[in-house]
This record gives structure tokens, C-alpha cells and sequence, in this order.
């Protein structure tokens, strides 16, 4: 990734992934009401996808969010910070989702 985006540092916002070559978003596209198994033969193929590129992978982005992959995986070494961020300035919770920090 070039240009703006790898502007600023791997630590100066969220997006760790800054210098990196290039991003990948993973989609399948799903019936407006899948079966159960559609959805797990769907999380099956981009779990393989994963682990076929795993050595050259670094992370996730944050706006292709995926159940089951950890917050580590979109924030890499900014986690900690931004955990201490939101509890200064959200410390009742009221920002929250599955996605929480």
C-alpha cells in the first residue's frame, strides 16, 4: 500500500498496517437467508483462505470485521493503547459491540 495511506505511522492511528504491500478482503456472497451450513461452509473457505496465506500475512483491517478473529489481528501493537484511550474517554461503555475492545 502506497500514497496516503502509508503516510503516517505504523502507530500514529488505529491501522497498523501502513507499510505493507497490500490489503485483502475476503467475500462471499450468501443468500438473503442462508442455511446454517452455507454460513459455516462460507466461514470454512475464508478460514482456508487464511491459512494459505498466513506466512505472508500480518494482520486484518479493521473494516472487514470477521467472527471469531481477534482484536490483536486488526490493532497488532496499537491494542493496548487504544484499550487505554477508550477507557479514558468512554468509561461507562456506551461505544460497545461484538467487536469490543
Amino acid at each position: 500500500m502506497t500514497g496516503a495511506v502509508s503516510d503516517p505511522g505504523a502507530r500514529a492511528t488505529a491501522f497498523p498496517w501502513r507499510n505493507h504491500l497490500a490489503s485483502i478482503q475476503w467475500y462471499v456472497g450468501l443468500p438473503l437467508r442462508p442455511s446454517p451450513e452455507t454460513v459455516r461452509a462460507s466461514q470454512r473457505w475464508i478460514n482456508s483462505a487464511h491459512r494459505a496465506i498466513a506466512a505472508q500475512s500480518a494482520g486484518a483491517y479493521v473494516n472487514y470485521l470477521e467472527p471469531g478473529r481477534p482484536l490483536e489481528a486488526y490493532y497488532g501493537q496499537n491494542l493496548p493503547r487504544l484499550r487505554r484511550i477508550k477507557e479514558q474517554v468512554d468509561p461507562g461503555g456506551f461505544f460497545r459491540s461484538a467487536y469490543t475492545m
